[in-house]
């Protein structure tokens, strides 16, 4: 919901599930900037967006454009990819007969396969 307002989230990459999870969403929307390895930096970010308004202003509209341009907040994209993941899984058990394997769906090629998987 913070990303759909967009609003700056900055990031603390880490081991955690949603540190994971926020530095996921950081790179699927390109604002990398805000992706931070260490808590300096986290600070560092977080202080120069609430002291220098220009510059929240300006992260704000880098937010508000990657929210429309992006393919993160796709739904129908990403229910195509999702299902497509799932013919490739059954198509590869039923080929191998081993479950451990890799999966990998790419947007471009989904366009490119059409409606008929």
């Amino acid at each position: 919901d913070t990303l759909w307002t967009g609003m700056p989230l900055v990031c603390l990459s880490g081991v955690q599930m949603r540190s994971r999870a926020g530095a996921s969403m950081a790179y699927s929307l390109g604002v990398v900037t805000w992706l931070v390895r260490n808590l300096k930096d986290y600070e560092d970010v977080a202080v120069k967006l609430a002291q220098n308004r220009g510059a929240l202003r300006k992260a704000r509209a880098e937010m508000e454009r990657a929210v429309v341009e992006s393919p993160f907040f796709d739904t129908a994209l990403w229910a195509k990819g999702f299902e497509r993941a799932w013919f490739l899984m059954w198509d590869s058990f039923r080929s191998t007969g081993q479950l451990d394997v890799h999966i990998r769906t790419v947007a471009d090629e989904l366009e490119n396969q059409g409606a008929d998987w």
